[in-house]
């Protein structure tokens, strides 16, 4: 009886150092938030990528300092995830992580690539040199503002015969406002979010290659609402000027 007893209050013990070790040092009952400490802005969220932007363009081309001596490493309303990666950059890299340009442009220009209520993304690129390299600005929102969520470079196109713009999609004409439905446009999918829509600016060298692959110039009085294709071209401020449009079977 008496080793019964024993038996019974070690397991007691056991149980109960279980019990305790789980409440202290096991997993939280409350999933951490990875935004609970992010700083947000009020303000308009292309106007907060847009001036973080100015302010690394100065700060890199004024005589006596740097992005780095400006603090703008260690900026607030970037996410902790871009102020690691800019912090683990080589010493020398080969562009500009922020302006990614090889030439310091005297002047830029952007274009809100969608919006929604989680995400914000335009592009800015140098209004002399629209090829050299973009910057592609995605803004998070959080606790009822906005914060600079990642910055990365687009791909250069330099060779002949390459594309700054190149996606699949469906052709809309019927277009909600802001949007100009004098314009075609086309609807497609970027980073697995669908309905993102780029005007399609058509002139006498755009070229329309038909299901059976014969082309021709593009006729936009023969296009069809919702007709999938592959458009090629190259991003300016109005749209994306179309240089290829291949027709698809439809779905």
């Amino acid at each position: 009886m008496e080793q019964k007893k024993i038996f019974v209050v070690a397991a007691i013990a056991l149980i109960a150092a279980v019990v305790l070790g789980l409440y202290f040092f096991g997993p939280s009952k409350e999933a951490k938030d990875p935004l609970k400490d992010q700083v947000v802005s009020n303000e308009d969220p292309v106007d907060i990528a847009l001036d973080f932007y100015d302010n690394w363009l100065e700060a890199t081309t004024s005589e006596g300092t740097s992005p780095e001596a400006a603090g703008l490493l260690d900026e607030p309303l970037l996410s902790q995830a871009m102020r690691d990666k800019l912090a683990n950059l080589n010493e020398k890299p080969n562009r500009d992580p922020i302006l990614c340009l090889d030439i310091l442009p005297d002047k830029v220009s952007s274009k809100q690539l969608y919006t929604n209520s989680e995400e914000t993304q335009l592009i800015v690129f140098s209004k002399e040199y629209p090829m050299a390299g973009q910057s592609i600005i995605t803004m998070g929102a959080a606790k009822g503002g906005w914060y600079i969520k990642d910055i990365s470079c687009s791909e250069e196109f330099d060779e002949p015969g390459e594309f700054s713009f190149e996606h699949a999609g469906n052709l809309l004409k019927t277009v909600p406002a802001p949007y100009d439905s004098q314009y075609w446009h086309l609807v497609f999918e970027q980073d697995g979010v669908f309905g993102h829509l780029v005007p399609m600016l058509f002139n006498e060298e755009s070229i329309c290659i038909s299901q059976d692959g014969s082309e021709s110039v593009c006729n936009e009085n023969s296009l069809i609402e919702t007709k999938p294709v592959v458009l090629r071209g190259n991003m300016i401020e109005a749209g994306v000027e179309v240089k290829e449009l291949q027709l698809l079977n439809d779905l």
